[in-house]
């Protein structure tokens, strides 16, 4: 018997899908790599993400009841009087605050105010009703109200539960932060959004030690304010913030070349709108203060009843489609920090977004490129130094 030639016979392996029944419908997973990101956990048998990392959805509110949501939802440990390791309670479709834990009383007390955040067991609601702080950042039902659940199921939905929809962040955590006053009818406004950041930069901050903060609202006016609120959430509180970018003309179903607030102040990732095979379809806004580009054309996510489901479109679902990859890329990386994150994040975008939207009056207006979860994780932290030799 002569033997020609010999080599290793490697395992192969299907690539990795959630079972989710929703997930075929999310064109936009695969499109950013999530799939491969998650074979970086799946390969080994573990699962996806990182209960510890905290993204927050600072909107309208979210149904943090929905099936798909509550069982990652940030529960603040730091508020379980009870003891019992949780902070809300139920079974089925009948979820509530934990009664145990309501007892009047600010215990984690991080502010050194007794009277602030008292019983914020899952988030804090800044707006309430007519402006009065809450503690329940479950939005009121009505018209326009779905747009933080639809958000926050971008950032961390339940993934692989056989329920719904996938998130790229799969295992981590949702924090509700409530920034929209229930007295409005009609159109509905962000009423108290840096209250709600601060909140979420804080209370993330002494809770887990880092968040990612999502905010898919915007408008024009620059303020000195608001933008010593960001700079105090990043340097301080170790936050990254991410904010749409915008959705163009206000007079119409068109383009514009515009700077929005808060995407346009320093220290935050703004993030524009993108349609299907990294095609820049002429409804956005573009500017050179835009940092990344998302998917955000017939995005499917969470709505407020119990189970249900919608593909919208805006750049307010690029945003935390974005956003959920740095929460995925911190889980992989948990003694990193916010500037180490993002820096990955940037620097890993797929520019073939200038090949295939070759505009000239684009080029440098979509940000660094397309994000890119497989090539955030897989590619070494940078920059660094390294010795390349003499010329004397």
């Amino acid at each position: 018997t002569e033997v020609h030639s010999c080599e290793f016979e490697y395992k192969r392996k299907p690539l990795y899908n959630p079972n989710d029944p929703y997930y075929n419908n999310q064109w936009f997973l695969p499109a950013i790599n999530s799939d491969d990101a998650w074979n970086l956990w799946t390969n080994n048998g573990n699962t996806p993400g990182d209960r510890q990392v905290i993204l927050a959805s600072v909107d309208t509110g979210v149904n943090w009841t929905h099936s798909d949501i509550r069982n990652n939802l940030w529960e603040n440990l730091g508020e379980d009087a009870d003891g019992d390791g949780r902070t809300i309670e139920g079974s089925g479709n009948n979820w509530y605050l934990d009664p145990g834990d309501l007892n009047g009383i600010d215990d984690d007390d991080w502010d050194n105010n007794s009277l602030t955040y008292i019983d914020d067991l899952i988030g804090w609601d800044p707006a309430g009703l007519g402006g009065l702080d809450d503690n329940n950042p479950d939005p009121p039902n009505g018209g326009g109200r779905n747009h933080g659940t639809h958000v926050a199921g971008l950032l961390a939905a339940s993934t692989d539960n056989s329920n719904g929809i996938a998130s790229t962040a799969f295992n981590c955590s949702i924090m509700s932060v409530k920034v929209s006053d229930e007295n409005q009818t009609n159109d509905i406004y962000i009423t108290d959004g840096f209250d709600g950041i601060l909140y979420a930069a804080k209370a993330g901050f002494y809770s887990e030690g880092f968040t990612v903060i999502n905010n898919s609202w915007g408008g024009g006016g620059y303020s000195i304010y608001e933008n010593s609120v960001i700079n105090t959430c990043v340097q301080e509180y170790n936050s990254i913030i991410v904010c749409a970018g915008g959705n163009g003309s206000d007079t119409g179903w068109g383009e514009a070349y515009e700077i929005q607030y808060p995407s346009g102040y320093d220290g935050v990732i703004a993030v524009c709108p993108l349609g299907s095979n990294n095609s820049w379809n002429h409804w956005g806004t573009y500017h050179e203060t835009i940092d990344l580009a998302s998917p955000g054309e017939n995005i499917r996510s969470c709505t407020n009843a119990p189970s249900s489901y919608s593909s919208w479109d805006g750049s307010s679902m690029a945003s935390p489609v974005a956003a959920s990859v740095f929460g995925l890329l911190k889980s992989y990386n948990m003694d990193w920090t916010n500037d180490m994150i993002q820096t990955m994040v940037l620097a890993t975008a797929d520019p073939v977004i200038y090949n295939v939207n070759s505009e000239n009056y684009l080029d440098g207006m979509l940000g660094k490129g397309r994000v890119d979860a497989y090539k955030a994780i897989i590619t070494p932290l940078f920059p660094k130094i390294g010795y390349a030799g003499e010329d004397i």
